[in-house]
Protein backbone atom coordinates (compact mmCIF):
# COMPACT_ATOMS: atom_id res chain seq x y z
CA UNK A 1 0.00 0.00 0.00
CA UNK A 2 1.43 3.21 -1.04
CA UNK A 3 -0.98 5.58 0.85
CA UNK A 4 0.70 7.07 3.99
CA UNK A 5 -2.98 8.63 4.82
CA UNK A 6 -4.71 4.96 4.22
CA UNK A 7 -2.04 3.26 6.32
CA UNK A 8 -2.48 5.63 9.36
CA UNK A 9 -6.34 5.29 8.85
CA UNK A 10 -6.54 1.53 9.25
CA UNK A 11 -4.08 1.50 12.44
CA UNK A 12 -6.12 3.99 14.26
CA UNK A 13 -9.31 3.20 15.61
CA UNK A 14 -12.55 5.27 14.75
CA UNK A 15 -15.20 7.05 17.02
CA UNK A 16 -18.02 4.66 16.64
CA UNK A 17 -16.29 1.30 15.37
CA UNK A 18 -18.05 -1.77 16.55
CA UNK A 19 -15.88 -4.95 16.15
CA UNK A 20 -18.75 -7.18 14.75
CA UNK A 21 -18.90 -4.68 11.83
CA UNK A 22 -15.16 -4.11 11.19
CA UNK A 23 -13.99 -5.44 7.73
CA UNK A 24 -10.22 -7.46 7.93
CA UNK A 25 -7.63 -5.29 7.61
CA UNK A 26 -6.13 -7.48 4.76
CA UNK A 27 -9.37 -6.55 2.91
CA UNK A 28 -9.05 -2.95 4.28
CA UNK A 29 -5.56 -3.07 2.33
CA UNK A 30 -6.41 -4.66 -0.61
CA UNK A 31 -9.21 -2.15 -1.58
CA UNK A 32 -6.74 0.16 -1.09
CA UNK A 33 -4.38 -1.09 -3.45
CA UNK A 34 -6.53 -1.51 -6.11
CA UNK A 35 -7.83 2.07 -5.50
CA UNK A 36 -4.50 3.10 -5.59
CA UNK A 37 -3.82 1.08 -9.07
CA UNK A 38 -6.81 2.31 -10.52
CA UNK A 39 -6.15 5.88 -10.04
CA UNK A 40 -2.67 5.05 -11.69
CA UNK A 41 -4.08 3.60 -14.69
CA UNK A 42 -6.08 6.71 -15.19
CA UNK A 43 -3.34 9.29 -14.79
CA UNK A 44 -1.67 7.56 -17.36
CA UNK A 45 -4.40 7.38 -19.75
CA UNK A 46 -5.36 11.17 -18.65
CA UNK A 47 -1.31 12.02 -19.36
CA UNK A 48 -1.14 10.33 -23.05
CA UNK A 49 -4.84 11.62 -24.08
CA UNK A 50 -3.26 14.55 -23.16
CA UNK A 51 -0.22 14.03 -25.25
CA UNK A 52 -0.25 16.12 -29.08
CA UNK A 53 0.36 12.93 -30.75
CA UNK A 54 -2.08 11.11 -29.27
CA UNK A 55 -4.46 9.61 -32.34
CA UNK A 56 -7.17 8.60 -30.22
CA UNK A 57 -7.83 4.30 -28.98
CA UNK A 58 -4.82 4.17 -27.54
CA UNK A 59 -2.77 5.06 -30.33
CA UNK A 60 0.28 7.61 -30.91
CA UNK A 61 0.63 9.08 -34.19
CA UNK A 62 4.17 7.57 -34.71
CA UNK A 63 2.21 4.81 -35.10
CA UNK A 64 3.18 3.00 -31.82
CA UNK A 65 1.01 2.12 -28.58
CA UNK A 66 0.84 5.20 -26.15
CA UNK A 67 1.57 2.46 -22.89
CA UNK A 68 5.12 2.01 -25.17
CA UNK A 69 5.77 5.68 -25.39
CA UNK A 70 9.18 6.92 -23.89
CA UNK A 71 6.88 9.84 -22.73
CA UNK A 72 4.08 7.35 -20.95
CA UNK A 73 7.17 5.14 -19.39
CA UNK A 74 8.81 8.19 -17.95
CA UNK A 75 5.11 9.90 -16.28
CA UNK A 76 5.29 6.23 -14.96
CA UNK A 77 8.49 6.07 -13.15
CA UNK A 78 7.42 9.57 -11.72
CA UNK A 79 3.88 8.22 -10.44
CA UNK A 80 6.11 4.78 -9.10
CA UNK A 81 8.71 7.26 -6.75
CA UNK A 82 5.53 9.15 -5.06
Amino acid sequence: MKSEKAKEFLHTKQPGDIAQYEISRWKAERAVEIAEEELFEKAVKLFYEDCEMYAGDGKCLEGGKCENCDRVNKFKRKLMER
